[in-house]
């Protein structure tokens, strides 16, 4: 089984590929990491004390991205709902987008 891991930033230099893999009923789990930017590449700017510009902008609405190319798209609500969805994923006639938030609450383990 394959598994897919990709940032939201990163995610939008390719997402036609999400098109390509439901023409082809991939049965393909898709984590996408959503933080809200480049973030490596801000962080290599900071590091260099390059202003940042053309690394933060505003995301799609990625469930529905998913859902209008014949795809699943649902959004993580604990790391146990992540692992289940990976499973499901790879039993599927079509790729799930997994999005998964860095700043949700499950992250929280007070």
């Amino acid at each position: 089984p394959v598994v897919c891991l990709a940032g939201d930033g990163g995610f939008m230099f390719t997402v036609q590929e999400l098109m390509v893999a439901s023409e082809l009923e991939m049965g393909l789990p898709i984590i996408l990491w959503e933080n809200g930017g480049l973030k490596q590449i801000q962080d290599d700017m900071r590091s260099r004390s390059i202003p940042l510009v053309g690394v933060e902008g505003v995301n799609p609405d990625f469930i529905k991205l998913a859902e209008s190319m014949n795809c699943d798209g649902i959004e993580v609500k604990s790391v146990e709902h992540a692992s289940d969805l990976v499973r499901e994923g790879w039993n599927k006639t079509r790729p799930t987008l997994i999005m998964v938030r860095e700043n949700a609450d499950y992250w929280n383990h007070n």
